[in-house]
């Protein structure tokens, strides 16, 4: 039986409040942003982590879906 073919992609958004590095499985992406990232992004499930070098570091999964945008939001600022 041949494998099923991989499943398209969907996109995956990323805002950093007040501002942060974001890094997806363990990539770095954008440094030091403070305007939202966009990419393409396989479907499934990411691992997302924003950081600060004095607010620190949150990390975030997030799953994505065929054709769709999926948004993410972190606020450094906010109580843990």
């Amino acid at each position: 039986p041949e494998a099923p073919p991989p499943a398209a992609p969907g996109r995956l958004r990323v805002v950093v409040r007040p501002w942060g590095t974001i890094a997806i499985d363990g990539a770095v992406r954008s440094r030091e942003t403070d305007v939202a990232y966009e990419t393409e992004a396989a479907a499934g499930v990411h691992r997302v982590e924003v950081t600060h070098p004095v607010l620190g570091s949150r990390e975030q999964t997030v799953t994505v879906r065929t054709g769709e945008t999926t948004s993410l939001s972190v606020d450094l600022n906010a109580p843990r």
